[in-house]
């Protein structure tokens, strides 16, 4: 059994080599389907979890606590988890977004285990869409966090202050809508904003 669970979690992991086509063949060929919550009402444990202890693909690295992420929510703020299943297996809630009222994003932060998969992009292209404005994200350095950094330093992004980073909303959709339909995406933020 030990030997299967190895197996399948090898099949999962993108090659360190793959670039271009490669890499979005292997990626079509994981079948992955990201299911997009709204957690704005409901349960925030594993959103709260996937904000606190991820350090690469991190935001800010700032700790969130429930009265925190409870102010941002009652001020008009919205909190969007994902789920991703593939041909592999289910890797339950791996990425967290929280936005206030402002169109700031406060907190961003994916499990380092679905690195590769262009997740961060399909979920960011999946928010401008829904929201149909630009963006800003209250960015901080931390010790771990290179990983965010690398994604925030496409043309899409530009300083707009000391710990603000503006995200044109349509030159990121232009370049990254594709990576959408890397993804059979369920979306049950409208359902689920209603409870």
């Amino acid at each position: 059994q030990r030997t299967d669970l190895y197996r399948s979690m090898f099949e999962g992991f993108v090659p360190g080599t793959a670039k271009g086509a490669d890499l979005t063949t292997f990626l079509f060929g994981l079948e992955m389907q990201l299911t997009i919550h709204d957690r704005t009402h409901g349960q925030h444990g594993r959103a709260i979890q996937l904000l606190n202890k991820t350090n690469q693909f991190n935001l800010n690295g700032h700790h969130i606590e429930c009265s925190d992420l409870d102010a941002v929510l009652q001020d008009g703020g919205a909190l969007y988890t994902a789920s991703l299943t593939d041909r592999v297996g289910n890797h339950g809630e791996i990425i967290a977004l929280l936005i206030d009222c402002q169109n700031i994003i406060r907190s961003f932060a994916m499990s380092c285990r679905v690195f590769q998969r262009r997740i961060e992009y399909a979920m960011l292209a999946w928010l401008l869409r829904k929201m149909d404005q630009s963006i800003v994200l209250d960015v901080a350095e931390t010790q771990r966090n290179t990983p965010f950094h690398q994604f925030i330093e496409d043309p899409s992004f530009s300083i707009a202050s000391k710990h603000r980073v503006a995200c044109a909303r349509d030159t990121f959709l232009a370049s990254y809508s594709k990576d959408l339909e890397l993804f059979n995406v369920i979306d049950l933020t409208i359902d689920e904003g209603l409870q």
